[in-house]
């Protein structure tokens, strides 16, 4: 009974000690829940402040971000400001150097352009006088020229009935007339040299020259003595003054000539002509004689004798001698040549006129017809009424 005793003892020892070590663990764990508890309690709290320091930094960082995006947006609005200042800067020294290069050149400009000036306003200054001396010499020439022209005087001697219609291109002309009578013959003669002003004066002072040197050394009443034979002569005169031999690229001057050879009396006209015609006009009908087609000057006929043509004359008969500027001379409605037809019907429809009128009436047909156009080449028409 006592062991039974003592084991019951023992197994109520065991059994409390088992109770409290299970109420020890109770309590362990309770301490251990309550622990865990207040840990749990304080890591929320933890949590809690953790998150609102979170949402503190977020907001911070929200904040500091925008205060970086504020600041980099005026750090890119300074530099944006201070590109587009230099920007501002490069264009305005640009223009600076521009206008100044500009105002450079024009300097430049204006300096050489200056002296171009003074040096043109010398050569004017020099042309100028040059111009004058030539233009004295030129009416110079005019008065010598119209000096060796026959005086009208020494015609209205002769034909009481004339006109002269001369009207020169420039002021000297290469076209000239020449009258000349010895024993009671007379020599009309209306020539045109080649080109006109300057150099046609030349040309024409040569062929006054050598035509009174033909007419001063012939004999009207020798048996060779022609119309014909003035043309001949004064042919080899220009072929041998200016040393034409028929070259390829030799110049051809020379001049187109008609000239008349009247006989005492004026009761038979002896004509001959070098490209240029004579019109004769007798009872209201024009009569052409024809001239040679070939110069005087050197030709591939230049051989072949010039035609006499014998005329007889009767009263109140018109003679036409021309060069051909008036034939030839633009105007009208379309810029066409007068033409020799037309220069025909209007010498048909003035014959009957006294000499006065009709050259007036040419020289107004004349004007009227150049309609703008400028004068072309030299006038020449003479008009002769036979007693």
């Amino acid at each position: 009974m006592e062991y039974y005793n003592q084991f019951n003892s023992i197994q109520k020892f065991l059994q409390q000690q088992e109770i409290d070590r299970a109420t020890e663990a109770k309590n362990q764990a309770e301490a251990r829940r309550l622990m865990t508890e207040l840990e749990l309690a304080s890591t929320q709290d933890t949590l809690s402040q953790v998150i609102e320091i979170s949402k503190e930094k977020e907001m911070q960082i929200r904040l500091l971000n925008t205060e970086k995006q504020l600041q980099e947006s005026k750090i890119k609005e300074q530099e944006a400001r201070i590109r587009s200042e230099r920007l501002f800067r490069l264009v305005l020294v640009g223009i600076v150097f521009f206008v100044l290069l500009v105002a450079f050149l024009i300097y430049i400009q204006l300096r050489q352009k200056k002296k171009a000036n003074e040096l043109l306003a010398q050569k004017n200054a020099e042309i100028s006088a040059q111009k004058q001396k030539i233009t004295d010499s030129i009416h110079y020439a005019h008065r010598i020229q119209k000096a060796v022209l026959t005086p009208r005087e020494e015609i209205l001697h002769v034909f009481s009935g004339h006109f002269i219609y001369f009207q020169p291109r420039e002021l000297v002309s290469g076209d000239f007339y020449l009258l000349s009578e010895t024993k009671g013959y007379v020599v009309v003669s209306a020539v045109d040299c080649t080109g006109h002003g300057v150099p046609g004066a030349f040309m024409s002072m040569l062929g006054i020259s050598f035509l009174n040197e033909i007419l001063s050394s012939y004999d009207p009443t020798g048996k060779d003595f022609s119309a014909a034979t003035i043309l001949n002569q004064m042919r080899e005169k220009i072929i041998l003054s200016l040393h034409q031999t028929g070259a390829r690229k030799e110049t051809k001057d020379g001049m187109d000539m008609s000239i008349c050879l009247f006989e005492p009396g004026l009761k038979k006209v002896h004509f001959a002509g070098a490209h240029n015609s004579m019109y004769l006009i007798r009872n209201n009908e024009l009569q052409q004689f024809d001239a040679d087609k070939m110069p005087i000057s050197i030709h591939r006929n230049a051989e072949k004798p010039f035609t006499n043509h014998e005329i007889p004359l009767q009263k109140d008969d018109c003679i036409y001698l021309f060069t051909d500027g008036y034939a030839d001379q633009p105007g009208g409605e379309k810029g066409r040549k007068f033409l020799s037809r037309n220069l025909k019907q209007l010498l048909l429809d003035i014959h009957t006129r006294n000499m006065n009128e009709q050259k007036a009436i040419l020289q107004q047909t004349f004007e009227n017809w150049k309609n703008g156009y400028p004068q072309r080449d030299d006038i020449l028409i003479l008009g002769i009424k036979i007693p």
